[in-house]
């Protein structure tokens, strides 16, 4: 059956307005710049997203409320299948039909099974094109998963809090003090110390350069964002409304 409605969705804020984000400051912007790969994985971010992803994708049969009605009078409409790898419920009360994942940003995501290793990259410190590779998938892809499943982890936890972790395609600036002016505002990254493998700082201010210390990069440097290819992709998908 067609349904008339749409499913029931959770509401979640755009973006966490009251978490920052942390990098670490001992691993360089680009690819190039690092000597070899650096694994930035916050593992207790991945563990959160593959346990609620589990359990999303979950092949139980057992019937969940409706994602429509709300109305806990479901049955199991389909099983599980290779074509169509979660089960299919059906609402006795609005005859909708639809799984775990309908009405939740995942829902119809291809490339199912690249999906957990894609969890493990939503937290490094790595750009999409890095992504797209690793996976080898198209960069559209990479921003499309990368989207969805930030939304889903404010829909899963809305005070932002694991959502601020995520930091895959993000371009961060430096939230810290010129050690000459005392300014905060013109800081910005400005390569990297290979022979200390720390970051270098800039002042656009007074035009001092300098390298992070230990405790800084160790600690992980509290950050502003220059771009933010998610909230880009929101404000586009605003503008063609």
């Amino acid at each position: 059956m067609q349904c008339m409605s749409a499913p029931a969705r959770a509401k979640s804020p755009t973006r966490s307005t009251n978490q920052s984000r942390r990098f670490r400051g001992d691993v360089a912007l680009t690819r190039k710049a690092r000597a070899a790969a650096v694994d930035t994985e916050d593992v207790a971010l991945t563990q959160y997203l593959l346990r609620a992803l589990k359990a999303a994708r979950s092949p139980s049969v057992k019937p969940p409320a409706c994602v429509y009605c709300h109305s806990p009078n479901t049955v199991l409409a389909g099983r599980a299948l290779a074509r169509r790898p979660m089960p299919a419920f059906q609402c006795q009360s609005c005859l909708c039909r639809f799984n775990r994942l309908t009405g939740t940003p995942l829902a119809r995501l291809r490339h199912g099974a690249k999906l957990p290793l894609f969890v493990r990259l939503l937290s490094c410190q790595m750009s999409y094109k890095e992504a797209a590779e690793i996976l080898q998938v198209d960069y559209s892809a990479i921003a499309n998963w990368a989207e969805k499943f930030r939304t889903w982890l404010l829909t899963l936890d809305p005070s932002g809090a694991w959502e601020a972790r995520a930091r895959l395609g993000i371009k961060p600036r430096p939230v810290t003090a010129c050690p000459q002016c005392g300014k905060s505002a013109q800081v910005r990254f400005f390569g990297f110390d290979h022979a200390k493998r720390l970051r270098r700082l800039v002042c656009r201010g007074c035009n001092v350069t300098w390298s992070m210390r230990q405790e800084q990069a160790a600690r992980g440097l509290q950050t502003g964002i220059v771009h933010d290819p998610r909230l880009t992709q929101l404000r586009r998908q605003r503008e063609r409304r």
